[in-house]
Formats: structure tokens, sequence, C-alpha cells
């Protein structure tokens, strides 16, 4: 924490000393979220064996931003993650070495004709996040070295980026580019139109282009939200890319209360020479297929994917004053039969969650969480175990 503080120091001195040159110019902001999370048989799905996980994470962001000149912005955000206990306490000399990382830092550059440049380290985030997401969810967010041309006009708004991608093999760093478009003149509609090229420089040689469309909406009490994608390309390997995706959502609303339901089902892999399976690009998962993390793909810690999973939801969300509350039930299932042992079959699991949203005050914000996973007859067989998994979030987040 010393480095963060001291960094935080550094930049209000700086602030202090260009604020009268610059006529307050820069505007300081910050938040503080804290996360507590305690998952039950997420390992193994047995209740027999001791695996309840208990953990507190907490992430701190300080923010500048400033305006340059009448026609340029830069903004820079510092931020400083932690799993409560795993770094020695203030007196251990070992904690000068915390981690603080620059979460954003661009700048950009307006009026360019009838276009804006941004430049830097930045989010890239659009729509309900399925393909691409600043995934705010996680402590770190994800972030992408990024250069992005922005349009936006009352007919439609137009971005064309280009990112640099890195793992931390060196040998699989690429690149994302593409165009995304929302056009805005259709009465009671919204319709996106994007294009996406993900490229890896990893032995097969990945290129490939995700294409679709997001129709959206709303009129009177009814609500609709489908996503389409398809996914073409080739590898230096020989393998064709040849995948979709489909997300249809829909709710109607009366006295206070959503009724909704949603499908969604993305391509797997076959046992034919082409790749079939849905490539989720770098999305926000959480939030979007139930809450455990655990149902699509299968068992995947990292959040839900949309390759390989059929599925569906029944939800119903209701506004009382202060609180929202959502109650979710999910079913999946996988997009092609698996096998384990003798036994083949495409039944995943089932999810029922609860979650809620308290304002507190203006600026600081309560949000719990509880999910329970019931595995199906292919995780039971992987792990020869049948209990559920339990997950409980309680997480106040503070914005100044």
């Amino acid at each position: 924490m010393k480095k963060f503080w001291s960094l935080f120091l550094a930049a209000v001195f700086v602030a202090a000393g260009v604020v009268p040159a610059m006529a307050g110019s820069i505007d300081l902001s910050g938040e503080t979220r804290v996360r507590y999370q305690g998952d039950t048989n997420y390992s193994d799905f047995n209740d027999d064996v001791g695996d309840k996980n208990s953990d507190i994470f907490q992430r701190t962001r300080v923010n500048a931003k400033a305006k340059v000149d009448d026609q340029t912005t830069a903004f820079i955000s510092l931020q400083d993650t932690r799993t409560w206990g795993e770094e020695p306490n203030s007196a251990e000399t070992a904690s000068e070495n915390a981690a603080v990382d620059v979460s954003q830092a661009w700048l950009q550059i307006d009026n360019l004709g009838p276009v804006s440049l941004k430049l830097g380290r930045q989010p890239i985030s659009y729509g309900k996040e399925r393909l691409l997401g600043a995934f705010e969810w996680s402590n770190n967010a994800r972030r992408f070295d990024a250069a992005k041309v922005i349009y936006k006009s009352e007919v439609a708004d137009v971005d064309a980026f280009y990112a640099t991608t890195t793992d931390s093999d060196p040998n699989t760093d690429g690149s994302l580019s593409g165009v995304y478009s929302t056009l805005k003149s259709v009465p009671a509609t919204k319709i996106d139109l994007y294009l996406i090229q993900k490229k890896k420089m990893d032995n097969a040689g990945q290129n490939f282009i995700t294409y679709g469309t997001r129709i959206y909406g709303k009129q009177m009490s009814l609500d609709w939200d489908v996503l389409y994608a398809l996914q073409s390309g080739d590898s230096s390997a020989g393998v064709d890319k040849d995948a979709s995706a489909l997300v249809a959502a829909a709710g109607y609303s009366v006295m206070g209360v959503r009724i909704g339901g949603e499908y969604v089902v993305g391509s797997g892999d076959d046992s034919g020479a082409d790749d079939k399976a849905f490539d989720n690009l770098y999305p926000t998962n959480h939030f979007k297929y139930g809450v455990s993390d655990i149902g699509g793909n299968g068992i995947n810690k990292e959040g839900q994917k949309l390759s390989n999973l059929s599925a569906y939801s029944i939800n119903a969300t209701a506004k009382i004053s202060k609180v929202k509350l959502r109650a979710e039930f999910w079913d999946f299932s996988y997009s092609e039969d698996q096998t384990v042992g003798t036994l083949t079959s495409d039944d995943m699991g089932s999810e029922y969650n609860i979650q809620a949203w308290y304002g507190l005050t203006e600026k600081v914000k309560l949000h719990a969480e509880y999910s329970v996973f019931s595995p199906g007859e292919i995780p039971k067989a992987n792990s020869g175990q049948s209990a559920d998994a339990t997950r409980f979030v309680l997480q106040a987040h503070a914005k100044f």
C-alpha cells in the first residue's frame, strides 16, 4: 500500500501545482470496493470433504481526468487490488512490494473532422459485454493497449479499434481489431452491427472473424434483446473456423415486476475437421449465465463461457424504493454430447440464485448474491460426487 499512497500523493501534488495554471481543469475521483465470497463444494461436489473457501477481495482506484486543451482530454487511473491476508501487514518490509497497476492511461483528441481519436490503455466494451467487456466484476478488470476512432451522430455511432493482446507465453501474442456500430434511427429498437478480428501468434496461427448483429429495445411493457454471431477463419495448421452463437432474451413488466426468459446456445467442437467451438472473445460473463460461475463449458471457475453451451433461464426482477431483487433459474446443457467412461450425455446441471442491490447512500452501493449449482450427469461422472455447490457474495462499493 505504501507504493500506492506514494503515487497518489505525488499525483495530488502535481495536480496542485498544475491546477492554478489550468483553471481547475483536473478532476480527481476514485472508488473502493470490498467483496466477501464464500464457496462450498466448488472443487469436487463432495459434502464429505472440507472444501469451504472464504475470501475477501478489495480494489481501490484513484483517477485523474485533465482537460489539456479545448480539443484534448487525458485520463489516468491507478489501481491497487488485493486478497485480504495474502500480503504481510504494513510493519513488514515485504509490503513495500505491494502491486500497484495503471488501470487506464489514455489520451482522447476530439474534433478531428467528424471523429475523435482515443489512444492508450483503455477498456473495450460494447453492448451487454457478451463478446467484448471490461469485466469489472473481477478485481483487476480487463484493459487493452489500444487505438480507437470514434464517430457519433444522431443516426449512428461507429467505433473502429485496434488493440494488442498478450498472454503469459510470448508466443501467443496477438491482436484484436474491429468495427462496432449502433444504428439509432429505428423506432423503439436499436441495432448493433459488428465485425471483430482476433489473431494469435501461436503455433496454430489462429486468425478468425466474428461478425453479426444485436437487436434490442423496449415497447410499452415489453423488452427484448437478441444477439447473433458467426465466426469464420483459418489457421496455419489448416483448421477452418466455423462457429456460431445465439442469445435471445425478453421480458414483460407489470406493477414494478419484470418477468423474463432467456435462451442461449453457442456451438461446440465435434469430431469433424473444422473448429466449430464458438470463441467467447473477451467478455464479461458473470451475471450473464447465472452467478455461480460454474455453468457454461462445464466446470469453469473463471466464469461461464458461451462455447459449447445450450441453456435457458426463467427470471423475475423487482424494484422497491432503494432495493432491487432478482431471482433466476438456469438449466445448462452442452451443445455437443460429452462422454465419460460409458456415459454419453449433454446434461451439465442447473442453478438457482437470488441477488439483491441496495443504495445505502448516493455514492455507496451494497450487493449480495446466493447461488446453488446442482451438477448434471457429466459433472457427476467426472467428479464421482453429486453434492450441490453453493456461493455467497456480499459486496460494498463506494465511489468518490
